[in-house]
């Protein structure tokens, strides 16, 4: 198959998409989740509303970037979840 990277030449320890997570910023990600004080492993939109406004993007990017993130549709993050939705922010501002 043909490899599309658009990753700048850094490929090692990233999976072939751009969607994908490192190890190394999961953790990152991870930290911070834990830093807001999850409850019950989650963090509500009120709880990680600051954090997404941070970005300087747009409500109408950052409702996008939740609603992707927000896999279960539940309203609030996990840990998971929450790398997703800083990971496109990431993205999105590359």
């Amino acid at each position: 198959g043909k490899s599309t990277n658009g990753a700048n030449g850094s490929t090692t320890g990233v999976a072939e998409h751009e969607w994908a997570i490192d190890d190394h910023s999961f953790k990152q990600y991870e930290t911070e989740f834990q830093q807001l004080g999850p409850t019950h492993g989650k963090l509500s939109g009120a709880q990680v509303r600051t954090t997404l406004a941070a970005s300087k993007l747009p409500v109408t990017v950052l409702r996008k970037l939740w609603d992707l993130a927000d896999i279960d549709g539940d309203g609030c993050l996990d840990a998971m979840e929450f790398a997703v939705a800083k990971h496109l922010i990431f993205l999105a501002q590359t």
